[in-house]
């Protein structure tokens, strides 16, 4: 974020209502793996807790989404 932001003059912020982060100057949502560290830490401080882990068990199966729309 901070390279962002003074390497190309993006400003850019952290929404605490849903985690996500802005970039004022491309309008549009910044989302890369170097930002998980400070969504982490605003989440804990936010919550007191840390974040649900995404299981398997909670992902929709693919290869039955697939298979069954291929018999149709």
């Amino acid at each position: 974020m901070k390279q962002h932001a003074e390497a190309d003059n993006h400003p850019v912020c952290l929404s605490y209502s849903d985690l996500s982060v802005w970039c004022f100057k491309c309008e549009n949502y910044v989302i890369h793996q170097c930002l998980d560290a400070v969504k982490l830490a605003a989440y804990q401080t936010k919550f007191h807790q840390p974040p649900p882990t995404l299981t398997v068990s909670h992902l929709p199966d693919a290869a039955s989404s697939s298979s069954s729309s291929a018999q149709n």
